[in-house]
């Protein structure tokens, strides 16, 4: 793909790497009030392109990430923000150099759709172990429920305790 020059470069790198950004696109879609979701989805594509363009550093432009994520109430603590602000730096960075391979590959469509990623944490639970939380653990599916008999009922109309041995 070619580009103009650095600026044009840089916004179509910013806008390819957060529509491939599954954090973001998952909270858009899983947000109660999506409008507002992907307003802020904008807020940080303009944000990110007016950092960047001034030679902001990556952790500028992650703490806005960060700041954007908790005006949707979205908690994200991969470090996905930092790997996406250290990405959109080497991009302007190689574009300064006249370099717009980065900015061309980040602008290129997505080889995996959201969905196939939906999907999957859709399907997979993590259930965290107490005092470890940095070891997550697979939930066991549960075995399925026997219907249970119904309780006695006396003449009087009231339901017998059945006491079980221990």
């Amino acid at each position: 793909m070619a580009f103009p020059n650095p600026q044009e470069a840089l916004s179509a790198a910013i806008r390819g790497v957060l529509l491939k950004w599954t954090a973001l696109t998952l909270s858009i879609d899983n947000h109660h009030d999506r409008r507002r979701a992907t307003a802020a989805a904008e807020t940080m594509y303009s944000q990110a392109l007016e950092l960047a363009s001034r030679g902001r550093d990556a952790t500028e432009i992650s703490e806005m990430f960060y700041a954007m994520f908790d005006t949707i109430d979205t908690d994200v603590e991969d470090g996905s923000p930092e790997q996406v602000a250290a990405t959109i730096v080497r991009a302007r960075d190689a574009a300064a150099k006249g370099d717009f391979g980065p900015a061309a590959a980040l602008a290129a469509p997505a080889s995996t759709d959201a969905s196939r990623a939906r999907s999957v944490i859709k399907h997979e639970v993590e259930v965290f172990g107490e005092g470890d939380e940095s070891a997550p653990l697979r939930a066991q599916p549960q075995p399925p429920r026997l219907p249970r008999a119904p309780a006695p009922v006396d003449d009087d109309g009231f339901t017998t305790v059945v006491r079980r041995g221990r």
